[in-house]
C-alpha cells in the first residue's frame, strides 16, 4: 500500500485519476482518499482506468491510498489530481479559437486549461480517438473557468 497527502482547502473542487495496470478485472486497483479526521471520503476502484471529482468538505491534509483491492497483487499505477478552484495546478492558457494538441505521457495524466468568460460564452469541446475516453470538467470560479482532460484507456 502507498500513501500520499495533499493539503487542500474547504470547498475546493478536485478530480483524481487512477489507473491500475495489473491488466485483469479479477483483480482491481483502489485509491481511498480520506478526509483531515481519517475517514473514508470516496475512493477509485478500477481494473484499468477512473477518474472521480468531488470536492473536500473541510481544509486540511487528505490521504490518498493505493491498493490492490484485495490486497492480493501488487501492479504498477498513477494517479493524479488537479484542482479546478483558485487557478488549479499549473493549467495552461487557452485563447478563443486555439487549437491545442499535445499527448498523454502517464496513464492518469491530467491536464488543465484556463480561459476567460464573459457573457454569451459558447463552449465547444471534441476529441478524436479510438483508444481513449475524453472527460471535461468546466467550473466557473468568479471570471475565470478551467477544463480539466482526464484520458482513460478503454
Amino acid at each position: 500500500m502507498d500513501a500520499y497527502n495533499y493539503t487542500g482547502t474547504a470547498g475546493q473542487m478536485l478530480s483524481l485519476a487512477f489507473y491500475w495496470g495489473f491488466g485483469s478485472g479479477l483483480h482491481p486497483g483502489r485509491a481511498d482518499i480520506y478526509g483531515p479526521n481519517g475517514q473514508l471520503m470516496t475512493n477509485v476502484l478500477t481494473a484499468f482506468g477512473s477518474a472521480i471529482n468531488f470536492t473536500l468538505p473541510t481544509s486540511g491534509t487528505y490521504t490518498i491510498l493505493v491498493h490492490a483491492a484485495g490486497y492480493e497483487v501488487t501492479a504498477n499505477y498513477s494517479v493524479s489530481i488537479q484542482s479546478v478552484t483558485g487557478g488549479g495546478c499549473a493549467s495552461t492558457p487557452i485563447s478563443c479559437g486555439q487549437t491545442i494538441s499535445t499527448n498523454i505521457v502517464s496513464s492518469s495524466e491530467i491536464d488543465a486549461y484556463g480561459f476567460g468568460t464573459g457573457s454569451g460564452l459558447l463552449f465547444s469541446v471534441s476529441t478524436v480517438s479510438v483508444e481513449f475516453n475524453l472527460t471535461c470538467m468546466i467550473r466557473a470560479a468568479s471570471s475565470f473557468s478551467r477544463v480539466l482532460r482526464a484520458l482513460r484507456r478503454i
